[in-house]
């Protein structure tokens, strides 16, 4: 069984739809603590995902507090699908299957409030969290991580100027990754 998981309910069948990837998937996981972190609307820059050599989810916070801030309170539904017709190692994130079919749902579990939802699967050991840590091994490694998606994605200036995280969590980040440009 696989998992996709949105905060649209009652849906019998999901439908390829654009990505990141630019071609039409329908996206699912097999692991459900990782598939529950797409119940709200996120990216990279607010939490940063991976799984760790058992399969088990593995978050990092990009800023304190940034699951509360973003699941708290969010209402999502998990949905239950076959792994027919389903591929892995197609996205680069290797936890990912695609489909690029309409897949029909088998089940449907509404969940009223996600980041409760997710604390019980880091209660439970499914998922781990790395909460935000003003240590400077933790800003680093985030910083790294952030810092090579501005600059794959050719993002800074978007960022710096259109997002408003860039201002409340990521001036340091920004102002490093301009003397660097410009050195």
């Amino acid at each position: 069984m696989l998992y996709h998981v949105s905060p649209i309910p009652g849906l019998r069948e999901l439908k390829p739809a654009v990505s990141g990837h630019e071609k039409p998937y329908v996206y699912a996981i097999d692991n459900l603590a990782a598939a529950l972190l797409f119940g709200a609307p996120k990216d990279d820059f607010d939490i940063l995902m991976d799984a760790d050599e058992l399969g088990k989810a593995v978050v990092w916070e990009c800023y304190p507090n940034a699951l509360e801030r973003i699941d708290k309170g969010k209402a999502c539904s998990v949905y239950t699908v076959s792994e027919e017709g389903f591929s892995r190692g197609l996205t680069g994130w290797a936890p990912e299957w695609v489909s690029e079919s309409i897949v029909p749902v088998l089940e449907e579990t509404r969940v009223a409030d996600l980041y409760s939802r997710l604390m019980t699967e880091k209660s439970s050991g499914a998922l781990i969290v790395h909460s935000y840590s003003r240590s400077a091994d933790y800003r680093h490694f985030v910083e790294e991580e952030l810092g090579e998606r501005l600059t794959q994605w050719n993002l800074l200036e978007h960022f710096e100027k259109k997002d408003p995280r860039a201002k409340l969590y990521f001036q340091e980040l920004i102002r490093r990754m301009k003397e660097k440009n410009n050195s």
